[in-house]
């Protein structure tokens, strides 16, 4: 790993990406590292609302959750800048994309679907992955794959390990200019 000190953001850093592209652990690598403030949405909801987002889903509904992630962003849109993870379907509502993009720069971490798949396919935390086959994950990764890359300010490919996709996302935002 890269020799990364304490460092500042430009703007908060937001991570897309699919289901299991490791986003929340290489946003939780890189701002250990960095020792910036991070943000896993998902955590965050699932916290507030005291029970694992499948029960949210299930309980709730889909549109229900979208609501609090929106308004979550919100409100972390007028904070200082740091890292947020975001839930695969998070850039999916363009008002969503217009709040991360008023103060923060997405970066997409673009992992193959076959590695994704792996990663998430015992994962019984994972609502929209519990409830279709794999054929159907695959369409679902292609059809969303598009819209993270309309989105995206940044795509990097996230293949290895999570220490490898931090360092990875570390050099791009510093090459960028957003880490200072």
């Amino acid at each position: 790993m890269i020799d990364m000190k304490k460092e500042a953001l430009k703007k908060t850093v937001y991570l897309c990406g699919f289901m299991g592209s490791g986003k929340s652990t290489a946003g939780m690598i890189l701002s250990k590292n960095l020792s910036l403030p991070r943000v896993d949405t998902d955590f965050i909801i699932s916290k507030k609302e005291n029970m694992p987002i499948t029960e949210i889903f299930a309980k709730k509904g889909e549109e229900y959750f979208r609501k609090k992630e929106t308004r979550l962003l919100f409100r972390l849109s007028h904070q200082s800048s740091r890292i947020v993870s975001l839930g695969g379907g998070t850039v999916l509502r363009e008002k969503n994309v217009r709040i991360c993009k008023k103060k923060g720069f997405i970066l997409f971490l673009n992992v193959p679907f076959e590695t994704v798949y792996e990663r998430i396919r015992r994962n019984n935390k994972r609502p929209i992955a519990n409830s279709k086959t794999k054929e159907e994950l695959e369409e679902l990764y292609n059809s969303r794959l598009i819209s993270y890359r309309e989105v995206a300010d940044m795509e990097i490919i996230g293949e290895g390990s999570a220490e490898q996709t931090a360092e990875k996302i570390y050099e791009a935002l510093k090459e960028k200019g957003i880490i200072k």
